[in-house]
């Protein structure tokens, strides 16, 4: 089976590390491979350097271009491909038509891809992404209460709840699954 991890938290707070145990956990059980695209350079990628096989960007007219990559160099079945600073390749703007990294998820169990995708805040999450995160892991991020509500209600959990059970340790995610 293949899913969609989402990490959110604020810088320093545990959401690169979360990132490679799901990874280095989920290579395990398939033997696939972990892609890594990383604008920033900034990915701690000793722990599952054994695994990676880290991806050259292109930049073109101020966006990052992995479908480049996933043309000439197409994902093996159980291959785990993490996004870091994910607000960097799919926009917020729900209102956008569906991207081909979007069309990928719709396709993920048939690929059999598992893709974590890693954030800041909750805002910075497309909201053509929600319905496909199977896994939400929410660490200490700098969402308002509103903002936290909102998203419960798109993600589909109770808002209240939601806001009541935030974390408030660095290292700690609340897990939620889609409903």
């Amino acid at each position: 089976m293949a899913y969609l991890y989402c990490i959110v938290a604020k810088t320093g707070h545990g959401k690169s590390t979360l990132a490679c145990q799901i990874a280095d956990k989920v290579t395990n059980e398939t033997g696939g491979s972990i892609i890594l695209f990383d604008p920033h350079s900034t990915f701690p990628t000793k722990k599952i350097e054994d695994k990676l096989s880290n991806v050259p960007f292109e930049y073109k007219d101020g966006t990052f271009m992995p479908t480049d990559y996933f043309i000439k160099f197409p994902p093996n079945e159980g291959d785990v491909i993490i996004f870091d600073d994910s607000r960097i390749f799919f926009s917020p703007d729900k209102r956008k038509s569906i991207t081909s990294l979007e069309k990928r998820l719709i396709r993920k169990r048939h690929d059999n891809y598992n893709y974590i995708f890693v954030y800041h805040s909750l805002n910075q999450i497309s909201g053509n992404v929600i319905p496909f995160i199977d896994f939400l892991y929410l660490g200490i991020s700098n969402d308002t209460d509103a903002e936290l509500k909102t998203f419960g209600r798109m993600f589909g959990v109770d808002s209240n709840e939601f806001v009541n059970q935030r974390v408030k340790e660095p290292y700690q995610f609340k897990i939620l699954t889609n409903s």
